[in-house]
């Protein structure tokens, strides 16, 4: 998967959503061996790409704010999930809300 990303960010350039989805993949592979930081850091470049392709209220940035909030859960991360002040309000509701169905 890591050679996956370095040819797709070679071959379609840094903001192109074919990346985003290698870097949202490599994510779930990164959350589903538990190694959670590296997958919140490739959730984020994810989302950030999709954000600027679609705007932030898409239903294509929804899933990847989905697996996003579905990680920090993994780690039980409350006050993370809820207070972060990077994020507009809306998706921090969003990923407490994840949370809350995930524990």
């Amino acid at each position: 998967m890591i050679a996956a990303l370095a040819i797709k960010e070679k071959y379609y350039g840094k903001g192109h959503n074919e990346l985003a989805m290698t870097l949202n993949n490599l994510g779930l592979v990164y959350s589903k061996s538990n190694q959670h930081q590296k997958a919140i850091e490739l959730y984020r470049k994810a989302i950030e790409i999709r954000e600027s392709i679609f705007g932030p209220d898409h239903p294509d940035v929804a899933l990847f704010l989905f697996n996003l909030g579905v990680c920090y859960g993994k780690m039980s991360l409350v006050c993370r999930v809820g207070f972060d002040t990077n994020c507009s309000l809306k998706k921090n509701f969003f990923f407490l809300i994840i949370y809350l169905r995930s524990v």
